[in-house]
């Protein structure tokens, strides 16, 4: 109790120190470097800030022009550049729906179904999906009367072959955030499973699948004890095996378990025909990769579009981008960018990610853009860049359509819970960012008197935990807001 009464006391002390540091400076000139010696210890970590009016005059940085890893901030950049390159939301640019479609030769004794991808991140085989729902494919095969079929051909060419950014963390592959990416997805490119205690002490705990097993897991090397949970999931990417070490309490109950897909769209063809089979559909083949099929059919005779979902809604992909920060939304919405250049990989999107922020003041020096979601290690950018993004956003024809979609504090997303005392609530909008090592927050706050600004702030390599990391930088943000 003394301990925590005394580390309490350190942070306040810690938190008053930041404040009255940016409060003198913000007094001081409202255009000054601050000095790296006036920011307190954080746990050997260093801060990266930068703060601009929006009109572009600069107010506060330090180490702005130093290199950070953003971490999900640069889902900022991605989604800029989406509308930047893009154009309107009525553009053919942006995702459409997946498609079923049916092809038979005249010498082929049964069709063969084929469901091709067309970067939409939202198909799903939830009970509660209402659209770009996977049983609507089963409800158009059944409409047709057609009880057998051959095989099912997975159509995913429109992106580059299933695959990971480089710099994404082994780690990292293996939860639902480091799923693969892949022009065919099914909820989010990710399986469901539960995990509880065995039925007594010593005994490995028990694992069930929720739908389709997405690869064999071992828990032999995983015990039940009287209590407590430490649990590790281990995992090679593209391996078919898993194993769980560790242990779990005797009377913990069902854990959920979120597992990243290393081939979302050959899972999505085997969930199809399960879902098949559940209607009294039997295929009688195999799920193939298009360019696998063996099937016999006349060349000349073009497959029949059965269905096709209506193109998801642009606004609500922005959203999921930048309220609940979804990676693989923002994987598949660079591949859409890179496209405009007719380019099925990644790169040709990183480019043009690269020429917006040089086309919004940056220098080529300032960034090292390696994914479109923030979860490489390899990301770099320096603050004043991202701040100058921001800033050059504003006189955008879609910046309040984009700045809209951003999270506010004390409202949504993942500013619900930032800044729960002594801000008003949505006057910062913003997109933050955490990976090991890494926080950090970028995004828009109106003053207390008034001023709108644009603000990027780092926080590397810190020992400090996230919760408290979240803290520092709140504070921050709060004495900006007070002082400014």
């Amino acid at each position: 109790m003394v301990s925590q009464i005394m580390q309490a006391a350190a942070l306040a002390v810690r938190s008053w120190l930041i404040i009255g540091t940016l409060a003198a400076f913000a007094a001081a000139n409202a255009q000054t470097a601050l000095d790296d010696r006036l920011l307190i210890d954080v746990d050997g970590g260093r801060w990266g800030i930068s703060v601009r009016a929006v009109d572009g005059s600069a107010v506060l940085t330090a180490n702005g022009n130093q290199r950070f890893m953003p971490a999900s901030t640069l889902k900022l950049v991605t989604t800029a550049a989406a509308l930047h390159f893009l154009g309107n939301f009525e553009n053919s640019g942006w995702p459409r729906g997946t498609a079923l479609l049916i092809k038979q030769g005249p010498d082929a004794p049964l069709p063969s179904l084929i469901l091709r991808g067309s970067g939409d991140a939202t198909l799903s085989d939830d009970e509660a999906c209402e659209t770009s729902c996977l049983s609507q494919f089963v409800d158009a095969v059944q409409a047709q009367g057609i009880a057998r079929v051959q095989n099912i051909i997975i159509d995913d060419s429109l992106f580059q072959k299933s695959y990971w950014p480089s710099g994404w963390a082994q780690d990292d592959l293996r939860f639902a955030f480091g799923a693969a990416v892949s022009a065919l997805t099914v909820d989010d490119a990710t399986a469901h499973a539960t995990i509880a205690p065995g039925t007594q002490i010593d005994t490995p705990p028990i694992l069930t699948w929720l739908d389709l097993p997405a690869f064999n897991v071992d828990v032999s090397q995983a015990h039940t004890v009287l209590h407590g949970f430490d649990l590790d999931f281990l995992k090679r990417p593209g391996s078919r095996w898993a194993e769980i070490t560790g242990t779990i309490g005797l009377h913990t109950g069902r854990v959920p378990l979120r597992f990243g897909l290393d081939d979302p769209s050959i899972y999505a063809g085997e969930l199809f025909r399960k879902r098949l089979a559940e209607s009294g559909v039997l295929v009688e083949g195999k799920i193939l990769r298009s360019g696998q099929a063996t099937v016999k059919t006349d060349r000349s005779i073009p497959p029949r579009l059965l269905f096709q979902h209506p193109a998801p809604d642009p606004m609500k992909t922005m959203e999921e981008i930048l309220h609940e920060s979804n990676n693989l939304h923002s994987e598949v919405l660079l591949h859409h960018v890179s496209l405009t250049l007719r380019d099925r990989t990644s790169e040709s999107g990183l480019h043009l990610l690269e020429h917006l922020l040089i086309e919004s003041g940056a220098d080529q020096h300032d960034f090292n853009i390696a994914d479109g979601s923030g979860l490489s290690s390899y990301n770099r950018i320096t603050p004043d860049a991202m701040t100058g993004l921001l800033v050059w956003a504003t006189h955008q024809p879609w910046y309040e359509s984009w700045s809209g979609l951003l999270a506010a504090n004390g409202k949504d997303g993942t500013l619900e819970y930032r800044l729960p005392r002594g801000v008003q609530e949505g006057v910062v909008r913003a997109k933050s960012g955490t990976m090991f090592g890494v926080d950090g927050l970028a995004g828009y706050f109106r003053s207390e008197t008034g001023r709108d600004y644009a603000f990027t702030i780092f926080l590397n390599d810190s020992a400090m935990s996230h919760a408290e990391a979240r803290e520092r930088i709140d504070a921050l943000l709060r004495s900006l807001i007070e002082t400014l």
